[in-house]
């Protein structure tokens, strides 16, 4: 019986700990659409329902290939010229100023293919 009581109350303090020290976990707003028009300081984007969005980027903007499918290996060569017009892509916002890409990634599968994420939105 006290093993057992020992044992609930470890569970709990666990638990406890557990939830404090991890919190909740704040995620970063994001925005998954069709280029538009590409800009040397903004991306227009088409996201879900038609409407467009408008997202800035500056020299802190960090531009990776979207990982979508196998193999998980990381293209070094995208870059801002990356994004052109019909990409795919997937842009996290800034949590500090949501009007400002940290990171686009740029789906680099061909339109309309099963592999195309963003084949409901075309």
């Amino acid at each position: 019986m006290r093993y057992q009581l020992w044992l609930l109350c470890s569970m709990v303090l666990l638990a406890s700990c557990t939830s404090a020290m991890f919190g909740r976990r704040t995620w970063a707003p994001r925005v998954i659409g069709i280029v538009e028009e590409p800009q040397s300081d903004s991306l227009r984007i088409r996201v879900k329902g038609g409407a467009v969005k408008e997202v800035r980027t500056d020299d802190r903007t960090h531009y990776t290939k979207w990982l979508t499918q196998q193999p998980w290996t990381i293209d070094k060569m995208v870059t801002a010229k990356s994004v052109t017009v019909g990409r795919c892509v997937h842009i996290v916002l800034r949590t500090q100023d949501v009007g400002i890409a940290d990171r686009v990634e740029v789906s680099l599968d061909k339109a309309g293919t099963f592999q195309d994420p963003c084949k409901s939105l075309r």
